[in-house]
């Protein structure tokens, strides 16, 4: 996070999304170092769920795509809601 080398530090919501979507130890790499991660790198970190080549990436994104499209999009919100509702609201709170 580029934050650090700028003497800027992330605000109090940012810090939010990032506990919220974020393994902790990777969050405290990032902000407290300004370490940029890798591929290979954010993968091990749990920050990224798979790797692919510029050449995969469409195929790969069209395919995940099909499958998304057979399940319940009721069902996914409600899922995120769950995962992320606190956080979503405080988001938005005030705006």
């Amino acid at each position: 996070m580029p934050e650090l080398d700028l003497g800027l530090p992330v605000s109090e919501k940012m810090a939010q999304l990032l506990l919220t979507r974020l393994p902790r130890t990777a969050i405290a790499r990032a902000l407290n170092t300004a370490h940029r991660f890798t591929g290979p790198e954010a993968l091990a970190a749990g920050i990224a769920d798979e790797i692919l080549s510029a050449d995969e990436l469409l195929a790969a994104t069209i395919a995940h795509s099909a499958v998304m499209a057979t399940k319940s999009r009721e069902t996914i919100a409600t899922h995120k809601l769950m995962l992320y509702g606190t956080t979503i609201h405080s988001l938005t709170e005030g705006n």
